[in-house]
């Protein structure tokens, strides 16, 4: 027998915490209603640019810092801390610079290191460990240019070569990593419906909203009144794990790919302004 994907193995190790019902339940009528919405949306991909190296360089790079930036509550964050403004110092660092040699890559990542710490941006210490991870990427990059690998032979990858994006056990940013490079080249469009959803805060929110999962009430109210979710916890993972089996079973009913739901989901993320969990995390 074959060994487990990565995408089966974290879709299983959801299920299993799903099953609990510790902290998080399932609503099948909201699930099922979402899924209509998600039939009637229009989900159409319009990639915006060619699958290169500079490409997979730039999602690695974003993927390695990834998009927590509150500190606190949910509706506060130090400076202009964002995923917007993280994109544009990314692109500052890389600018015109050749990418081709590991010691240009690494002058490009110790600039966006810096970047992000002159801006503020929280947790920068394990953020810029990441990062210098990822200057021996050359090879990585050009397999994944060359499409050499399926959706989950890259997140197994990852997960081989780069050891912060395997401190997750959910593996968010490398799921997200493979569905940002779907979304903006079409590149694993064969394999990405294998693919969970990255999940972190967004999309639980969003599915809570919707009445798809349903909270205890001591959960919700650390929630409420912004109390700190450890990361690992048995409530953090009870959330993760809900959004991902809920969005799978979403997907199945309205006959699209997973990272479609999460799309969905994450583009209505500000129609309302009820508070996600707080874990203070680069996993997110």
């Amino acid at each position: 027998m074959s060994e487990k994907t990565m995408s089966r193995r974290v879709n299983e190790f959801a299920e299993r915490i799903v099953l609990r019902r510790q902290y998080v339940t399932l609503d099948a009528a909201a699930i099922a209603s979402v899924a209509g919405l998600v039939q009637k949306a229009d989900l159409s991909a319009n990639p915006a640019h060619e699958l290169t190296s500079r490409i997979v360089f730039r999602e690695l790079a974003a993927g390695a810092v990834n998009y927590c930036y509150w500190y606190g509550w949910h509706d506060t964050r130090p400076g202009d801390a964002g995923s917007g403004r993280m994109y544009q110092l990314l692109d500052k660092a890389i600018g015109d610079c050749p990418l081709e040699r590991e010691a240009e890559r690494k002058a490009v990542l110790e600039r966006f290191s810096e970047l992000m710490r002159l801006a503020g941006f929280p947790l920068s210490g394990r953020r810029t460990g990441h990062l210098r991870e990822l200057a021996g990427c050359g090879r990585f990059m050009r397999r994944v240019a060359g499409r050499r690998m399926t959706a989950d032979q890259c997140v197994a990858e990852l997960v081989r070569l780069f050891p912060g994006y395997a401190e997750d056990v959910f593996l968010k940013r490398a799921f997200l990593f493979v569905i940002m490079l779907f979304r903006e080249t079409s590149c694993f469009a064969d394999s990405i419906a294998e693919v969970p959803i990255p999940a972190d805060y967004q999309v639980p929110k969003m599915l809570r909203w919707h009445n798809c999962l349903r909270y205890t009430p001591e959960l919700s109210d650390k929630i409420r009144d912004g109390v700190t979710i450890q990361p690992g916890s048995g409530e953090e993972c009870a959330i993760r794990a809900a959004a991902i089996v809920a969005c799978n079973r979403i997907a199945d009913l309205a006959g699209v790919k997973p990272c479609d739901v999460d799309t969905y989901l994450w583009c209505g993320r500000k129609s309302c302004d009820q508070p996600f969990h707080l874990t203070l995390t680069t996993d997110y």
